[in-house]
C-alpha cells in the first residue's frame, strides 16, 4: 500500500502561506477596528492584538465537522466514527491555543 506523504517543501510553503494569511487577516481586523470601534472611544490595536482577537473569535466558532457517519474516517467501529468529529475539534482547539500562545508571547 502506497503512503501519500507531503514533501518538506510543501510543509514549509503551507507554514509561510498560513503566516501570510494570518497577517492579512490581522491587517483587515486593524482597519475595521479603526473604522467601527475607535470612534466609540476604544484605543487602536496592533497586529498582535488583532491576530489574537481573530484567534479568539475563531476558537469560539469551532464546531465538529458535519459529515455523514458513512464518510467519517477512522476504524470500522461505530465508536470511532462517532468520536472522529470530537477528536478533530480537540486538535483544532489545541492548534488555536498553540497559535494564541505564540501571538501573546510576541505581545509581551
Amino acid at each position: 500500500m502506497k503512503q501519500n506523504y507531503l514533501p518538506a517543501w510543501a510543509w514549509g510553503g503551507a507554514l509561510i502561506l498560513g503566516i501570510a494569511v494570518g497577517l492579512l487577516r490581522a491587517w483587515a481586523a486593524i482597519v475595521m477596528w479603526g473604522w467601527y470601534v475607535v470612534p466609540l472611544g476604544a484605543p487602536r490595536i496592533g497586529v498582535a492584538v488583532a491576530w489574537g482577537l481573530g484567534l479568539l473569535v475563531g476558537v469560539l466558532n469551532i464546531q465538529p465537522p458535519a459529515k455523514p457517519l458513512q464518510q467519517l474516517g477512522g476504524g470500522d467501529g461505530v465508536a470511532a466514527k462517532v468520536m472522529a468529529p470530537f477528536i478533530t475539534s480537540i486538535f483544532i482547539i489545541l492548534a488555536y491555543l498553540g497559535a494564541g500562545w505564540v501571538i501573546q508571547a510576541v505581545m509581551l
